[in-house]
């Protein structure tokens, strides 16, 4: 069983401490928004993510803020893993450089081992991320990305706000070990998941299913689903009228909430591709056979 709490706990440790250099450098008053599954409990890997958000980050260049809308890292470095070198970075906004120096700082309060592994931006997106890993001397290597966003709001805000209702409402009314079995089968999914849309060991984004999905597959009712009654669903699960050929081949930004939203099951599967939801048709069929 996860400690949630503790995981919570460091996860607003460490909020705090990069929050406190972003209000300063920006001129902001906003707490950083921890949407990552680390926090929620749902998160599956050995090394997990620490996702923090940050809104309303200032991107007047008349003010000497640099909006990173128009660029795509990508193109610059032709890396996945975004723009590594810091005299980069300080080339282009000196303010993100030195927050992301001082941000290593804070962090070095709770661990000699802090490292800065890149900046991350994609063309149209409002914002940039800048990404940081440190190892815990009691939970080991933690991976911190932080997303300094120019809008006020975020789909994944509301997401989180949503799905801590839900199970809270859950452990009221069922117990706390109903709670955490609902996050243990949601864990189990998003690994089976996981594993299957890898090709050669690697991620196809193309079969790739968001972990907000497969969380609202078992909370997009008021009643919490078991990990059998969603597998069922989806192993039976068909589109009317050709209607999986509509799924999108890549993933779209995510606007309508699927948590506490009056959604169907086909409502939340429009939320994935073409190639996601072949992902989890596949994963059902042979979940089914353990059933």
């Amino acid at each position: 069983m996860l400690n949630i709490a503790a995981q919570r706990e460091l996860s607003h440790t460490i909020a705090m401490l990069i929050g406190s250099v972003i209000r300063e450098n920006y001129h902001t008053t906003g707490e950083a928004i921890d949407i990552g599954s680390y926090r929620r409990g749902t998160n599956t890997d050995d090394h997990p993510d620490i996702d923090l958000f940050f809104t309303n980050i200032p991107h007047d260049a008349a003010q000497g803020f640099m909006d990173w809308t128009s660029i795509d890292t990508f193109s610059i470095v032709s890396s996945w893993e975004g723009m590594q070198d810091l005299a980069d970075i300080q080339q282009l906004d000196p303010i993100l450089s030195k927050t992301i120096t001082q941000s290593l700082q804070q962090l070095e309060t709770m661990s000699s081992q802090v490292c800065f592994c890149g900046v991350k931006a994609w063309r149209d997106d409002p914002g940039v991320v800048f990404m940081l890993s440190l190892e815990h001397p009691q939970y080991g290597p933690l991976k911190i990305d932080n997303t300094l966003h120019y809008a006020k709001s975020h789909f994944s805000i509301e997401h989180v706000r949503r799905f801590d209702n839900s199970i809270e409402n859950i452990t009221k009314r069922y117990g706390e070990d109903r709670a955490q079995q609902v996050l243990a089968d949601i864990r189990r999914l998003k690994k089976a998941v996981k594993g299957e849309s890898k090709r050669q060991g690697q991620p196809d984004r193309r079969k790739k299913v968001s972990g907000f999905v497969i969380e609202a597959l078992f909370l997009y009712q008021p009643d919490p689903l078991s990990y059998d009654e969603v597998i069922s669903l989806l192993n039976n699960h068909t589109w009317p009228n050709a209607e999986e050929m509509k799924l999108p081949e890549n993933i779209q930004e995510q606007e309508e909430q699927l948590i506490g939203a009056n959604k169907t099951l086909s409502d939340v599967l429009h939320s994935i591709t073409r190639g996601g939801y072949e992902t989890l048709k596949t994963v059902a069929a042979r979940e089914s056979k353990k059933i």
